[in-house]
C-alpha cells in the first residue's frame, strides 16, 4: 500500500485549544482532511501526464486513490492507494514473473479494444496455435502464423522476458510534498479559522 500521513503538532494544538474552547483540534482536523483531499486531487490530475490510462482504477473501485479524514482524537489524515502494481511505479525496480517463468510483453500486432486493452483472444494463453521463436539476438517471442501455404505470414505477438526494469514515475510522494509546501499551511489556517468562527462561545 502506498500511503502518506499528514500530522498536526499536538503541543500547538494543546496551547490554542484553551483559547478555542476545545474547537481548535476540530479545526486542525478539518484543515488536515482538506489538505489530504487536495493532495488526492493533485495526484489524480498528474496521472494522465505520467501514464497511459486505459481504465479508471484510480478514480473508482477498490484500488482507487482515497483519503482518510483526520479527527479531533487523531490529528492525522491519509492519502493512499492499495493498487499493488503502483508500488513499483513509485519506487522503481525489477519486475519478475509471478505465475510463469517469463513476462509477456505485447507487440504491435496484438489486437486491442477501443480502450486500448488487450483482447482476451489475444492473450498468450488464448493463442492455442502459437509457437516459440528464438532470434539470433537472444530474444524469445510467442508467434502465430496467419494464412496458409506460401502466402502465410508470421506475426510476433509477445516478447518473453525473464525480468523488466521499471523506472519510477508515479511521483506519489513527490506530488504530495509539493502540495504540502505550497498550500499546506493555508489549509490548516482555514480549518482553524472555521473552527473559531463557528465555536459556541
Amino acid at each position: 500500500m502506498l500511503k502518506i500521513n499528514v500530522s498536526g503538532i499536538n503541543e500547538t494544538a494543546a496551547y490554542l485549544e484553551a483559547l478555542a474552547k476545545g474547537e481548535l483540534r476540530f479545526g486542525i482536523a478539518k484543515g488536515l482532511t482538506s489538505l489530504a483531499n487536495g493532495i488526492r486531487e493533485k495526484v489524480k490530475e498528474e496521472l494522465p501526464h505520467r501514464f497511459t490510462l486505459r481504465t479508471r482504477w484510480w478514480d473508482r473501485g477498490p484500488h482507487s486513490i482515497k483519503t482518510e479524514k483526520a479527527t479531533k482524537q487523531n490529528l492525522t489524515s491519509k492519502v493512499f492507494t492499495t493498487a499493488p502494481w503502483m508500488q513499483m511505479q513509485e519506487e522503481g525496480g525489477t519486475k519478475l514473473p509471478t505465475k510463469s517463468r517469463r513476462l509477456a510483453l505485447p507487440m504491435a500486432d496484438v489486437r486491442r479494444t477501443k480502450r486500448d486493452l488487450v483482447q482476451k483472444s489475444q492473450k498468450p494463453r488464448a493463442l492455442t496455435k502459437a509457437f516459440l521463436v528464438h532470434t539470433k539476438t537472444g530474444h524469445d517471442f510467442l508467434a502465430v502464423r496467419i494464412g496458409r501455404g506460401k502466402r502465410s505470414t508470421m506475426k510476433l505477438m509477445w516478447l518473453l522476458e525473464r525480468s523488466v526494469n521499471i523506472k519510477k514515475r508515479f511521483g506519489f510522494h513527490e506530488t504530495a510534498q509539493l502540495v504540502v509546501d505550497r498550500v499546506g499551511l493555508t489549509h490548516i489556517e482555514e480549518g482553524i479559522k472555521y473552527a473559531l468562527e463557528t465555536s459556541k462561545r
